[in-house]
């Protein structure tokens, strides 16, 4: 099964054949889970221009929204705008009470409809309901990998000896061995200047006469002096507007009478250059980025493989470890929990029926009634965050409550009426607890009305209540349609092999 071809072309077509409502989970819902905290309703709008951008540019772009903004004085309690730089941003919207439900997400949809207009800008959108962003997100695989040291020449040649390995691989194509550590941080490049001199010295350009005709293509803005009331001048040549790189390249220059073609003495090349120099522990730290175009499954194992060679070649004092921006921590501790329950359940089922083979006849029952979870989140689209784990913790109990009921009252009809068929004895005890059952499943959810109240914005008590109603619901069809097929045929293994055995 971990074959590439199948992984690739055939994994596809299977997973969505058989994957049934937990696939739609995991891919639509699962996916875009979070961990929520639990602050004010607030709306956050993102931007993010490419490098290059003054915060001059940046600022009159937010000015608009800000102007856009000041319309809903009434709505909005207040709103802070906060420019890091030319090329990151962000306006924190906060509302008023009594305007904090419907209307951000109205506000969010009109932000939206402004935002796409103000092209050449990347933004992000989010806060309340499902956040909008411009970005595609359609990238391929991406793996990060953190390379400490004490010596930072050292670090650069281990972190290329590094990429060199990555590079044997076909299906990785370019190694970043600068890439930058926080999100927040862009790449920051600048023009390498590489000259001949040999042909410097043929045709008579020395460095100065070089150094003046860059001069004339300098674009900076950086003051030359400042006046006495400390104003800033900058002295800037009329040709400086037209003059670009490629005139540089392909016109011919000229310093007094010397004419000269300046490919022919120098090289500018665009390089990428470190945004700032990080440590920790007094090690230097190297981030190594790349692209792998294929599965990200197959992408894992062999970074895995590479990351284990480089540990035994690498000198004392070099480490190396991948760098990952999840919450897995937090989702291991939810299993935890789950699968404590579980076992919990099957406990006492087993202790209870004396049977292991009755309690485990329940148990499979649990993950048919979470279909209801999944198709819940997946149909309404509803946000999954710590709350959507313990639903299913609750479920568990509820359903398994009702199933103690049936199957209790079943064994005990069983030993009055052993002649009788098992089907019926079945819908006798359904006949006899569908009242209580159906009582404690409206009950139930009926106390978890008061949580849907401030919809998706609260966080923890909305996803329980989504999750355990949904949940609830689906398990009547379990009660009703799926414990006859699964409990009534173990049931039958029992009757015979007890026959056999008197």
């Amino acid at each position: 099964m971990g074959n590439e071809w199948y992984v690739e072309h055939v994994k596809p077509t299977v997973n969505k054949v058989l994957g049934g409502t937990l696939r739609l989970f995991m891919w639509y819902v699962y996916e875009g889970s979070s961990y929520r905290e639990a602050d004010e309703t607030a709306l956050y709008v993102q931007a993010s221009m490419p490098p290059g951008s003054t915060i001059e540019q940046l600022n009159t772009v937010f000015e608009q929204l800000e102007n856009y903004l000041s319309n809903y004085k009434l709505e909005i309690k207040q709103f802070t705008t906060q420019i890091n730089s030319g090329q990151n941003g962000q306006i924190e919207i906060y509302f008023n009470d009594g305007y904090n439900l419907a209307f951000p997400h109205q506000l969010k949809a009109r932000l939206v409809s402004r935002s796409v207009n103000l092209g050449g800008i990347k933004w992000n959108i989010f806060g309340v309901g499902k956040g909008f962003s411009n970005d595609s997100g359609n990238s391929i695989p991406s793996f990060n990998v953190a390379m400490y040291g004490y010596n930072k020449e050292q670090l650069a040649k281990q972190a290329q000896r590094f990429a060199n390995k990555l590079l044997a691989h076909p299906r990785i194509q370019e190694v970043n061995t600068e890439a930058n550590i926080n999100w927040w941080e862009k790449d920051i490049y600048e023009y390498a200047l590489e000259t001949n001199p040999l042909s410097m010295a043929r045709q008579g350009v020395s460095n100065i006469k070089l150094l003046q005709v860059l001069n004339t293509f300098n674009q900076v803005t950086y003051p030359d002096y400042y006046l006495p009331n400390s104003e800033a001048v900058r002295l800037i040549s009329d040709a400086t507007s037209t003059n670009n790189l490629w005139i540089l390249n392909n016109t011919t220059q000229q310093i007094d009478s010397l004419k000269f073609s300046f490919p022919t003495l120098a090289q500018l090349d665009k390089q990428k250059v470190s945004a700032s120099i990080h440590k920790e522990n007094q090690q230097y730290i190297r981030m190594v980025q790349f692209e792998y175009t294929g599965s990200s499954r197959f992408g894992q194992k062999y970074l895995d493989e590479v990351i284990a060679q480089m540990r035994k070649e690498m000198p004392l004092g070099y480490t190396i470890k991948e760098q990952n921006w999840s919450w897995g921590k937090e989702e291991q501790k939810q299993y935890a929990l789950i699968g404590v329950g579980i076992a919990l359940i099957f406990m006492i089922c087993a202790i209870m029926f004396e049977s292991f083979w009755q309690a485990f006849a329940i148990l499979t029952l649990i993950p048919i009634s979470c279909i209801g979870v999944f198709l819940t989140f997946y149909w309404f689209d509803f946000p999954f965050d710590q709350g959507g784990y313990t639903s299913f913790v609750l479920l568990s109990g509820n359903v398994v409550n009702s199933l103690i009921l049936l199957v209790n009252d079943f064994n005990y009809y069983r030993k009055l009426q052993p002649n009788r068929s098992s089907l019926t004895l079945y819908l006798k005890a359904i006949y006899q607890k569908a009242i209580p059952i159906f009582l404690t499943i409206v009950s139930t959810i009926l106390g978890l009305i008061p949580f849907f109240l401030h919809g998706e914005t609260e966080v923890f008590w909305f996803s329980l209540a989504v999750g355990t109603t949904g949940g609830m619901i689906f398990s009547l069809f379990v009660i009703g349609l799926f414990l006859p097929v699964f409990f009534i045929r173990s049931t039958r293994s029992t009757n015979n092999s007890s026959t056999k055995a008197t």
